[in-house]
């Protein structure tokens, strides 16, 4: 009987994380009570054991809603934050009305925000993007729980004009958004429109990504998408300064003057000392002279 508990405890001390346990001649000589402390110590930390067995069912099918939730409440209680963040996130991308992924967000966004400050999205790991094939592929696996049945997300702006986007999409629109920010910081301009794109395939309600996107499209040379960016940036926000500015630059790159002059005009209205744009007007009045 006592053989059986030992091998009892062997298993329970296998599925713990951490180092291997090494055993001295004393420990050998007293294992069973070695052994019952590690079991015990997993009893009282189970975030390890849910860590470890979600991180295996997820090694073996990725991007699975259940896993991946209880990796994040594993990560959150050893207050791995960035890393919870990740997982509730990926769990917004399958399916954005999980309440418990959504209430992740809110929880680890404030405790980022407190211990890394305003900068805290700079600070954690790139949220992976999960494929549309793998969303598609959990409408035919069958779920306990009918809120965690993944919806098929359109990577396509014009889809997503459709739809109205979740709480889960507008944040991924967020941080794809940031992304861009920095890339275009770092001089990365095509890379930059990627990720702008991919922003307003979440959501294409924020005026600032298409206003953001229009200027790499000036660097790039690419003048009419940058029109077309910037009228849908006015679009919705018809006080959007850069979207008034970087329109009249790419109109006069494409010679349209007069168009140029009545953007110019536009933003004076709102910013009369705005400076580059006075420049800019000046320009504008001797090529249409």
């Amino acid at each position: 009987m006592p053989h059986r508990v030992l091998v009892s405890w062997d298993s329970a001390l296998d599925s713990c994380p951490g180092d291997s346990w090494q055993r001295s001649r004393g420990e050998r000589a007293h294992g069973a009570c070695a052994k019952l402390t590690r079991t015990r110590r997993c009893a009282r930390f189970p975030s390890w054991s849910a860590r470890d067995h979600s991180g295996g069912a997820l090694d073996l099918v990725p991007f699975v809603v259940k896993p991946l939730l209880r990796r994040a409440s594993a990560y959150e209680a050893l207050e791995k934050y960035p890393l919870a963040y990740v997982d509730y996130m990926t769990v917004l991308q399958i399916d954005g009305s999980v309440t418990a992924a959504l209430e992740g967000i809110n929880r680890m966004t404030r405790a980022l925000r407190d211990s890394l400050g305003p900068e805290w999205r700079l600070k954690v790991p790139s949220v992976p993007l999960v494929p549309v094939s793998a969303q598609k592929r959990w409408d035919y696996l069958p779920s306990e729980n009918h809120k965690e049945t993944a919806k098929i997300k359109s990577r396509e702006t014009t889809t997503a004009k459709n739809r109205v986007p979740s709480a889960g999409d507008v944040e991924r629109a967020r941080v794809l958004k940031e992304e861009g920010n920095e890339l275009v910081k770092k001089g990365n301009h095509k890379k930059a429109i990627e990720k702008y794109s991919e922003s307003l395939s979440f959501s294409n309600l924020e005026s600032a990504t298409y206003s953001n996107r229009a200027l790499c499209y000036l660097v790039l040379k690419q003048y009419k998408e940058a029109v077309k960016d910037c009228t849908e940036a006015l679009r919705l926000n018809a006080k959007n300064v850069k979207a008034f500015y970087r329109r009249a630059q790419a109109y006069k790159a494409l010679k349209d003057y007069k168009s140029s002059l009545a953007d110019i005009s536009s933003l004076l209205q709102i910013e009369p000392k705005n400076g580059p744009a006075q420049k800019l007007r000046q320009e504008i009045n001797q090529n249409l002279n």
